[in-house]
């Protein structure tokens, strides 16, 4: 069964380069472009993971994290968060939200696989509370 993975992000022409870059390495792909729209489609799909961009309109990216962290039904989604900011107060707050790891854009999309797969595989685990990691 193809890994399942919601692409938040409002730049149309990113979130189809992410699409068929992750299409090629094997995973299913949803997308949505604000975060009203990925939590309704988290809840109802229950996708393996969420990359997740922190501007956002109607709901900032730490704000879906924390939200997806809350819910019983989105708890344990990998949440990969995704931005342009790179600084330390922006990572701690990802680390806060709930995110199970933070890349800074632009980034290599075989890394961004990797780390996608990384996350997902974390998520599974009893325990899956590890903090985001910086990309470098």
């Amino acid at each position: 069964m193809r890994p399942c993975v919601l692409v938040v992000d409002d730049e149309v022409e990113f979130v189809d380069l992410l699409r068929f870059e992750l299409q090629r390495a094997g995973w299913t792909v949803l997308a949505a472009d604000n975060g009203l729209d990925a939590l309704l489609l988290a809840r109802s799909e229950r996708p393996d993971a969420v990359l997740l961009d922190l501007m956002l309109e109607g709901m900032d990216g730490f704000t879906g994290c924390e939200t997806l962290r809350r819910q019983d039904a989105t708890a344990r989604i990998a949440v990969v968060m995704l931005s342009a900011l790179s600084s330390t107060p922006v990572l701690s707050r990802a680390r806060l939200a709930g995110a199970s790891d933070f890349m800074t854009k632009p980034f290599e999309t075989r890394e961004l696989v990797r780390r996608l797969a990384a996350a997902v595989e974390r998520s599974r685990q009893p325990s899956a509370t590890s903090p985001p990691r910086a990309a470098a």
